[in-house]
């Protein structure tokens, strides 16, 4: 098989050399040189192809891959996504029940403990009656009455 002659034939290329045998060997150097560079080129090329290669096969798998499992988990993702909002809206009515609870406990409390309250009443009155036995206490007398006065 011959070479692809790019340029001068070896040839025209004689007559610039002194020695026939140096020219013959050097020429002979040259397309060797150019083979194994064109031969470089290709087992790149080769390379980079089974690269892209594998990288699409790769690619395509993670897809198909992908597919697969979302076909699996879609019908439970569903249920996940109903079960949250649901929760979601429980929670928010829980919550309106906590504030109603605590605006009845502040109500409640304002008209129990203040001092018209229950409450309030019954600290008085309990400071009403340990005024008065601490002033029994100091001059204790006793008083006996058998009838009307």
């Amino acid at each position: 098989m011959q070479p692809i002659s790019v340029g001068a034939n070896d040839e025209e290329r004689l007559p610039l050399f002194n020695k026939q045998d140096e020219t013959l060997e050097m020429l002979r150097l040259q397309a060797r040189q150019a083979r194994i560079t064109q031969f470089a080129v290709v087992v790149a090329l080769t390379l980079a192809t089974a690269v892209f290669l594998g990288l699409g096969l790769l690619v395509w798998r993670v897809n198909d891959s992908m597919k697969a499992m979302e076909a699996q988990i879609a019908p439970h993702a569903d249920a996940l996504v109903n079960s949250s909002v649901q929760m979601m809206a429980e929670i928010g009515g829980a919550s309106m029940d906590f504030h109603k609870i605590t605006g009845m406990t502040k109500d409640l409390a304002s008209s129990n403990l203040g001092p018209t309250g229950p409450a309030g009443r019954a600290i008085n009155s309990t400071a009403l009656i340990a005024d008065r036995v601490a002033s029994f206490l100091k001059h204790p007398t006793l008083k006996l009455s058998l009838g009307d006065e």
